[in-house]
């Protein structure tokens, strides 16, 4: 499974990290009054991003329910101590911070960055419900409506009421996104915590973000109990008498031994050590049962269709889905189809397993300050 997190400077108008301890420099940047030093901003934006890198992937520690599936296809999960290797001062991501500080076009309140990080929920921040909303009132932008921008948090308004339309390596213009509602087309043209969606053959609005349920709550578990809408970040599952839809947001219980019935997808899962097979529709001649991670060369993969079944490799290896056995992750520049397929977690869009950087370049170069 591809683990999917937002771009760090989107994120981080959401939560901004904490205001790092850096040495004065006088070097560039727009004038300020005498007496006032200058701050380092490519030290602010690294540390700032390498605390919102340290937020994201300290979720996935805190949830067995989330790293359960990260892991199932062979991914690797990401941990807080990567954010050192990933984010550098040379990452793009850290440069296009640096530049909006540098020419004015984002200011922070670094006094409430504390506060920011530690009010951020995983799940606000993975469901969309709180897109933008949490920190507006940190990370500020001032470009106005119409005028040229390069990210997001330029903008007046970012991640609330406004986005830069900006792509690849081009300047875009601060645009006004849409309310509930309004007719859209993507995530991207609504308002922050709203969502593009609609009915099947109906037009698609802007619509509110349901926000991910707490333990205790009601849900509807129709489709199973990952479908309830419970906020799995802190492994909550929708658990319901059988043959009833309705029912609890529920701590998911890891107790399944070995030999001994298990499900992902039906809220059953395996004691710490053990792996749970890989299916859709467990088959009664052959269920999944809690068992160890397959060794090098064995059979991992078992039947065909829905009703397959995938065990997962030991460490360094994953299931190659030809030989139905499992084959060694292959290094970085090998060509690929799944994360879970490359020794360090990443593969590429174009095809090819590099190291992980989700919060290092973001592939649209040098920095620009758009007129």
């Amino acid at each position: 499974m591809r683990i999917v997190l937002a771009s760090a400077c989107l994120i981080l108008m959401a939560c901004p990290a904490k205001r790092p301890d850096v040495e004065p420099s006088n070097d560039g940047g727009p004038a300020v009054d005498a007496g006032v030093p200058a701050v380092d901003n490519l030290a602010l934006a690294k540390t700032a991003v390498t605390d919102m890198c340290q937020f994201m992937y300290g979720c996935y520690g805190e949830s067995r329910l989330m790293k359960a599936f990260a892991t199932m296809g062979g991914g690797l999960v990401p941990s807080p101590e990567d954010c050192a290797e990933e984010v550098t001062e040379e990452s793009e991501a850290v440069a296009h911070l640096a530049g909006g500080l540098e020419s004015g076009r984002i200011t922070v309140d670094w006094a409430a960055w504390d506060v920011c990080v530690e009010s951020m929920e995983c799940s606000s921040v993975f469901d969309g419900s709180a897109r933008g909303l949490p920190c507006g009132d940190v990370v500020i932008g001032q470009v106005a409506e119409g005028d040229g921008c390069f990210s997001d948090p330029e903008c007046q308004g970012a991640g609330v009421s406004h986005r830069c339309s900006a792509s690849g390596s081009q300047c875009g213009t601060c645009i006004l996104l849409s309310e509930e509602g309004v007719a859209c087309e993507g995530d991207d043209d609504c308002r922050g915590g709203l969502t593009c969606a609609g009915e099947e053959d109906s037009p698609q609005v802007c619509t509110p973000v349901e926000p991910m349920l707490a333990a205790g709550a009601a849900c509807n578990g129709e489709e199973g109990p990952l479908d309830g809408n419970c906020d799995m970040w802190k492994d909550l599952i929708c658990l319901a008498e059988e043959g009833e839809s309705e029912g609890t947001c529920t701590e998911a219980s890891f107790d399944a031994q070995e030999g001994e019935f298990c499900f992902l997808f039906g809220g059953v899962f395996c004691v710490d050590g053990l792996v749970c097979p890989v299916t859709f529709m467990p088959d009664e001649d052959n269920p999944p049962t809690c068992r160890n991670p397959v060794e090098a060369g064995e059979t991992c993969l078992e039947g065909e269709g829905f009703a397959f079944m995938m065990t997962p490799c030991v460490s360094g290896f994953y299931c190659h889905e030809e030989s139905g056995t499992c084959a060694a992750q292959k290094p970085n520049g090998a060509s690929c189809e799944e994360d879970g397929e490359c020794a360090e977690g990443s593969c590429g869009d174009a095809g090819v397993c590099g190291a992980r950087s989700l919060f290092g370049d973001d592939e649209r170069g040098d920095y620009q300050q758009c007129p």
